[in-house]
């Protein structure tokens, strides 16, 4: 903590404090109030990588080139992942710290910021303590396990002063954003459809204990976390695409995963950020027909869980033509090809954009700026991707009211806008 007369408290007691902190703030830094936008550009921002998995270990290179990043710290419930990853960084510079509990990070210092890639249902306990403990947050995507779950993560994040980004790298991409400069400028006219790659949800798990015993240097416990107890088994925590993605106790399956992107570039294309969709039907059949997922908002702008026409990852198909993004090696496509020579009528975004994700993050730490893809934008991407996965699950049309955040007249499928989490764990 920061600011005279003050209290510091130690890090013992942050530790066991950490499990209930979240409903009582012990700490307001100075950085909290703006005051870090000052900091002297020689500076490096002290990075602490909580989960050394796949997306953990991307992070490594991303953040050497930029030179004002130092990793001090990496943290796995996975001894050897940790220490993989620390002997990775430690070729470049000495000192790095390999911890098992997050809260050993959030407790230090001198860590300014913190990168969230642990599987999903983590994430939103760990960002709400990581704002809570005055550190910067970048975090995976999706953000969160629940509608409720990203929506605490926003408000607990702006209560406290900090910067919050979620991984949407396509918002800093040039041929995206000239893409959505051509439909917020009218090129396709009347926007008729949108298709959007979007997946399936999970499933709970019919995993019973495995025959092979939980590693050495596994802590098994600390994986489960906030989730459901379970007896250990490896595919619960594979790190890959057929593993814990596919249990509903931790994420929300390729629909979450892949569809919270694909669903942040139409929000995104449409303005929508502080908005979102009022109605989401589950795929059906209708005779030898199948329907894909539906989402509507409420200007009728339907969205179409299904590859377009084109057979892009998002395809808009307006009254004067299509474009779609992702179409083999290209940023964008259109249909006609005059429409992509069209003159530019607005742009998405005023201020200067930063060349990528984490270019942004580290002007945002420094200039307590809002990020591309910050808190809110995220939240309500998310949640679009979760209401799609709860109208999946139930087999019901899900009507929402997104400016109470609210399902309308569906108390059972309202029940899953959140889950218990097993103690002491919360956000």
């Amino acid at each position: 903590m920061s600011g005279s007369g003050s209290k510091k408290m130690s890090r013992r007691a942050l530790l066991k404090a950490a499990p209930v902190l979240v409903a009582a703030p012990y700490v307001l830094a100075s950085s909290a109030l703006g005051q870090r936008a000052s900091t002297p550009p020689s500076d490096r921002v002290a990075i602490g990588i909580i989960g050394c998995g796949r997306s953990g270990a991307n992070w490594i290179e991303g953040y050497y080139r930029l030179r004002q990043f130092q990793i001090v710290s990496v943290c796995d419930v996975d001894e050897s992942r940790r220490e993989h990853i620390r002997s990775r960084i430690e070729k470049r510079e000495k000192g790095v710290k390999a911890v098992r509990d997050f809260r050993e990070v959030l407790a230090d210092d001198g860590i300014d910021a913190v990168v969230i890639a642990t599987p999903d249902h983590w994430h939103a306990v760990i960002a709400c303590a990581a704002a809570r403990a005055n550190k910067d947050i970048y975090c995976e995507s999706p953000i969160s396990l629940t509608v409720r779950e990203a929506r605490q993560i926003a408000q607990v994040s702006g209560r406290y002063g900090r910067i919050f980004q979620a991984a949407m790298s396509h918002r800093y991409s040039n041929s995206y954003r000239r893409a959505c400069d051509l439909i917020r400028g009218g090129v396709l006219g009347k926007i008729r459809n949108i298709y959007a790659s979007c997946g399936s949800p999970s499933q709970y798990s019919m995993l019973g204990a495995s025959s092979t015993s939980c590693p050495r240097g596994f802590d098994w416990d600390l994986w489960l976390g906030p989730a459901p107890p379970a007896p250990y088994h490896p595919n619960r925590c594979s790190s890959a695409y057929d593993g814990w993605r596919l249990y509903r106790e931790y994420s929300g399956g390729s629909l979450a995963y892949y569809g919270t992107g694909a669903l942040d570039l139409v929000q995104w294309v449409l303005d929508a950020d502080s908005t979102g969709p009022v109605e989401f039907a589950p795929p059906r059949q209708e005779g030898d027909k199948a329907i894909p997922l539906t989402i509507r908002y409420a200007d009728g702008t339907t969205v179409i869980g299904a590859q377009g026409p084109h057979k892009g990852t998002v395809e808009f198909v307006g009254e004067n033509g299509s474009l779609a993004f992702g179409v083999g090696d290209k940023g964008f496509t259109t249909w006609p090809d005059s429409l992509a020579g069209a003159q530019r009528a607005r742009g998405p975004e005023k201020r200067k954009i930063s060349e990528d994700a984490i270019t942004d993050f580290r002007d945002c730490v420094r200039t307590r700026s809002r990020p591309m893809a910050d808190a809110e934008s995220a939240c309500r991407s998310v949640t679009i991707a979760h209401l799609a996965c709860i109208a999946w699950w139930t087999g019901r049309t899900i009507k929402w009211d997104p400016a109470k955040e609210a399902i309308i007249g569906d108390d059972y499928a309202a029940r899953l806008l959140d889950r218990p989490k097993r103690m002491p764990w919360r956000c």
